[in-house]
């Protein structure tokens, strides 16, 4: 038996999305057909303005030959019920007040879902 129900899962859920201060437009992007060279290309899809989200950074230290360089990798936080595959476009980040936090376009490269196995 599970710790949780669907139902309470749902819910914390739910309640989670408070979190979500921002706003951002999500366009998906699909596989198209070949170009000349044979390369496949991408489509976008309809923008979908308004999402809720939660943009931030998170410093990373890069270390090389060279040295020691600090990067700020964005991150982007969704509702766990938000489908947005990998390729799809960020754009017009934006806070409370209507300040712009990423003009974008931006590329999800890496989806991490912390919500894995949890249930609906």
């Amino acid at each position: 038996m599970p710790l949780l129900s669907a139902a309470d899962i749902a819910d914390a859920r739910a309640a989670l999305e408070v979190l979500l201060v921002h706003t951002c437009t999500v366009t998906p992007v699909t596989t198209g057909p070949a170009d000349a060279e044979g390369n496949s290309t991408q489509v976008p899809g309809v923008p979908v303005s308004g999402v809720p989200c939660t943009y931030s950074t998170i410093s990373r230290v890069v270390r090389s030959d060279q040295g020691t360089t600090r990067v700020e990798v964005p991150s982007l936080m969704v509702s766990a019920t938000l489908a947005l595959p990998q390729g799809s476009l960020i754009s017009a980040v934006t806070d409370q007040l209507g300040g712009v936090l990423l003009a974008g376009p931006a590329i999800v490269e890496r989806i991490l879902d912390d919500t894995a196995g949890l249930g609906a």
